[in-house]
């Protein structure tokens, strides 16, 4: 059981920061939301049941604007649906608004609309701009190369509302980041998704896109 200063540790080297605080200071906004393990402190560690709802709160809360934002940024994507998919597709790879298919990914269980071997599953990276309301998920083939990319959104009919609606930032959570919350879920055990070298998008491209 990954223990809350593993998870720090492990997010905070992933994601590139040069110290622990970022994380640290988001996981304590999600766990004050329920949004991240609880656990028991002692001897400098937490031990908390981190499960795969806990781990797509902290690859969202990346895109808030602060660390404090976190859980903001969780709440609002969270139950964003599938809208429409690049190339066209009827339905979404997997069913289920944006938490679903997280949690399926981290998991390696869901319920998917394609006939898809293990061997060409890869992991996707997440391209989030909450001030559009708009959450990609892009799909690399098993080459790497980016084969399908779905716009995540809220539901139709219902207004969106967001702490900072003025704030224009895009964050890009890779692919490497859904690997980390599914290693760390399974307890290092053998992933249900693979790892590929996924070509993005510029930002340019992504903007227009949005």
């Amino acid at each position: 059981m990954a223990t809350s200063g593993l998870i720090t540790t492990a997010f905070t080297q992933e994601a590139g920061f040069r110290t622990t605080s970022v994380v640290a200071r988001m996981l304590r906004v999600l766990r004050a939301a329920n949004m991240a393990a609880m656990g028991v402190p002692g001897r400098g560690k937490s031990e908390g049941n981190a499960t795969a709802y806990h781990y797509a709160c902290l690859l969202l809360g990346f895109a808030g604007d602060q660390p404090s934002d976190a859980a903001d940024a969780a709440a609002t994507a969270l139950p964003f649906e599938w809208q429409r998919s690049e190339p066209y597709s009827k339905t979404p790879r997997i069913l289920g608004n944006l938490q679903k298919v997280l949690e399926s990914i981290i998991t390696g269980t869901w319920e998917t609309t394609e006939k898809l071997e293990e061997t060409t599953f890869c992991a996707p990276s997440l391209l989030i701009l909450l001030n559009l309301a708009s959450v990609q998920i892009m799909w690399p083939d098993a080459k790497g190369y980016l084969a399908l990319t779905e716009y995540y959104g809220p539901a139709p009919g219902l207004e969106h509302e967001y702490k900072f609606p003025g704030v224009r930032k895009q964050t890009v959570v890779m692919d490497r980041m859904l690997l980390l919350a599914a290693s760390l879920w399974r307890d290092n055990k053998p992933l249900a998704i693979a790892s590929a070298q996924t070509v993005h998008p510029t930002s340019r491209e992504a903007k227009d896109h949005g």
